[in-house]
């Protein structure tokens, strides 16, 4: 079962146990939501896409689990600001340098970049530093 382990320490401990960072449909996280005993689940845009982690977002609603995002805030910010059950953002300011303009956190919160895409500019020298050849 998928969840043993998730659930062992769950049982075992007072603090509420994340897990689902390793996951990414909603066939994955079909048993956490029978369980109901991972209160927040953390599916990885960076396998799963948009869509489906909108899909996901909005079953464990349906069930009163809370989603956060695994990793990624510049495109999590977006997915948050969507879904019905965001818990938390995971900010990780690892690539911060890599932006021309950086969201960053004000007072606890990131808002999402309004500008197109998702609303980063990668710094123009790093394609000097990291071509592309094709």
């Amino acid at each position: 079962m998928i969840l043993k382990g998730y659930h062992r320490v769950a049982d075992a401990i007072q603090t509420p146990v994340v897990g689902g960072e390793n996951h990414f449909t909603h066939h994955d996280f079909k048993p956490f939501f029978a369980s109901r005993k991972i209160p927040i689940i953390q599916p990885d845009i960076m396998r799963g896409g948009y869509t489906e982690l909108k899909v996901i977002a909005n079953q464990a609603h349906d069930v009163g689990i809370k989603m956060a995002p695994h990793l990624f805030y510049e495109l999590n910010s977006h997915l948050n600001a969507c879904i019905p059950n965001p818990m938390w953002l995971e900010y990780m300011g690892w690539f911060d340098h890599l932006w021309v303009n950086p969201a960053l956190p004000e007072n606890g919160l990131l808002k999402p970049p309004t500008r197109p895409g998702h609303g980063f500019d990668f710094k123009p020298e790093l394609f000097k530093e990291f071509p592309y050849q094709a």
